[in-house]
């Protein structure tokens, strides 16, 4: 084979076609990999921002629920309270019953020995 200008100028064509070619897959690999890149980073961020938005959704719910248990504890006290109150006001209402009862029987019973000396007077 010999070298003459034709060749060269063929070589030196297919060689700058081939480098051509090569650039341009390059460049469209380089595309392809930072499309990706840009496409991953959207992702993250969408990611973040709906943990984000959750993270908030979720905080208020606890604080509501925080604020309901809080109610819930003062009524419950409340109630507790008045339970005992009602509870000891009847205690004391019982306790004076049985107090009266027991004068009353006290009562019946010194009726009942006067009663009974009498007739054993009587006899």
């Amino acid at each position: 084979m010999t070298l003459d200008l034709e060749n060269v100028v063929a070589i030196s064509g297919a060689i700058v076609a081939i480098a051509g070619a090569y650039s341009g897959i390059k460049k469209v690999f380089r595309d392809v990999r930072k499309s990706r890149e840009e496409q991953k980073a959207i992702i993250l961020q969408e990611a973040k921002e709906e943990i984000s938005r959750n993270k908030i959704i979720y905080d208020n719910k606890i604080r509501s629920l925080r604020d309901d248990l809080e109610n819930f504890k003062e009524s419950i006290n409340k109630d507790i309270t008045h339970v005992k109150e009602v509870h000891g006001g009847e205690m004391r209402v019982l306790s004076d019953k049985i107090e009266n009862l027991r004068e009353e029987l006290r009562e019946q019973h010194l009726q009942m020995l006067n009663l009974l000396t009498k007739l054993v007077d009587r006899a």
